[in-house]
């Protein structure tokens, strides 16, 4: 039986009957997908989930011979972790670095080339990045730091269309009046696992206040997963 730290016994390890496997642009965003893909699937307690560091992932813009080396190493480590425990799926985070509907081709191509995985592939592919679904979830957002507004300006639109959601985002949780500088703290990538987790624990995480045909996409095939 696995135990956890402090040496008692482990439910989720007891009971897991499958796992599911993260990959990411980096560990924060990977974890951040993590959260989200548990929040979706909240009645689903018996699954393993894992984030995986290495081997790399990314496939977009990538020659094929080098494609085709990543998805190797990325399919042998699957395989191989499916001998231990049954795999459901493999979660797949690339961001798009274009607006929608960018996300569509490179999700086409990560479930092409990921095909022979054992279990369900999934990828999630934000339009323009990461960060253009934290505008989704304003009030979780902006909650994570006191120093934040919610970053509101884009509720009811499309954030699928923000530019640089990275750095508009940066500049939408700034109050008014106030200037970058020591004393205030930005959005960083490290923030997105702590946003991810408001999302989920506000009970948020099906109700975007805006519309993104990328976030749309991976909500389905979340709900999709047998």
């Amino acid at each position: 039986m696995s135990r956890n730290k402090n040496g008692a016994a482990n439910p989720r390890a007891r009971t897991a009957s499958k796992q599911v496997l993260f990959f990411g642009e980096d560990d924060h965003d990977a974890k951040a997908i993590k959260l989200l893909f548990l929040g979706l699937r909240e009645s689903q307690s018996n699954v393993k989930a894992k984030v995986l560091r290495q081997p790399i992932s990314l496939v977009k813009g990538l020659d094929s011979a080098k494609q085709r080396r990543r998805v190797e190493m990325v399919t042998a480590t699957v395989r191989a972790l499916n001998t231990q425990l049954p795999v459901l799926a493999t979660v797949f985070h690339e961001d798009a670095d274009k607006c929608e509907p960018a996300h569509i081709p490179i999700e086409k191509e990560i479930l092409a080339l990921y095909s022979g995985l054992p279990g369900t592939v999934i990828a999630a592919i934000p339009a323009w990045e990461l960060e253009s679904w934290w505008f989704l979830f304003p009030t979780a957002t902006g909650s994570v730091r006191s120093s934040w507004r919610d970053p509101d300006q884009h509720v009811g639109k499309e954030v699928g269309k923000i530019t640089n959601a990275k750095e508009a985002l940066k500049l939408c949780v700034r109050p008014n009046g106030v200037r970058r500088g020591p004393r205030f703290p930005e959005y960083e990538e490290a923030d997105s696992e702590r946003i991810a987790e408001k999302i989920v624990s506000m009970g948020l995480v099906r109700q975007p206040a805006g519309k993104s045909d990328s976030w749309t996409s991976f909500v389905k095939q979340v709900d999709d997963l047998q």
